[in-house]
């Protein structure tokens, strides 16, 4: 398979995957995985994927948008990204004392999700990341719980398989409820080989 290179370009466009070299017998990245017993995990080079590992964004996320647009509609107000509260919150509702989390299912290990993979390569780096931002998430939950705030996780699955409005029906009637903690289920499993 030929592609053209095109690694001219200063800025990298929202369309880098078609002009960028992917791993293919004309790498270097290919001899080196063919060398090594033919173990090669990734279809693209290691600066392209250094370079979309970057682009992930932690605020603005397009789940978190999704989530923002139903509940705007639905009539609920709320403050995005508050700093001054632990884990600086996605959403949050200051009238109800609540705060929102929406996590990707990929970054945050949705349990028995399947969008809760992981990399093969540099796999104890990756556990322990994995692990680190769990073992956070566990911790930014106890102290706002401590401090008397509710807590909503929305997952990304979620989001993705779910009428989102219907959602937003739930997740008033949360808000306007007295449990302390809110968490949207697992929709897509993980399938066992």
């Amino acid at each position: 398979m030929q592609r053209k290179v095109r690694s001219d370009s200063p800025k990298p466009s929202r369309d880098w995957w078609k002009s960028e070299r992917l791993c293919t017998e004309e790498n270097d990245e290919y001899e080196a995985a063919k060398e090594v017993g033919w173990k090669m995990v990734d279809v693209v080079d290691r600066s392209v994927r250094s370079r979309m590992m970057a682009a992930v964004q932690s605020k603005d996320t397009k789940p978190e948008m999704t989530l923002r647009r139903a509940l705007h509609k639905a009539g609920l107000r709320y403050r995005l990204h508050h700093s001054g509260l632990p884990g600086s919150p996605d959403l949050v509702f200051s009238r109800f004392r609540a705060v929102c989390f929406v996590h990707g299912c990929f970054w945050h290990r949705h349990a028995g999700c399947r969008y809760a993979s992981s990399p093969g390569t540099r796999k104890d780096y990756w556990e322990a990341k994995f692990q680190a931002n769990v073992e956070r998430d566990r911790r930014t939950r106890q102290k706002l719980l401590e401090s008397g705030w509710r807590v909503a996780t929305v997952w990304e699955c979620w989001l993705r398989h779910q009428p989102v409005d219907e959602l937003a029906g739930e997740f008033r009637k949360w808000l306007e409820g007295a449990e302390t903690q809110f968490e949207t289920g697992l929709l897509v499993r993980q399938d066992k080989k």
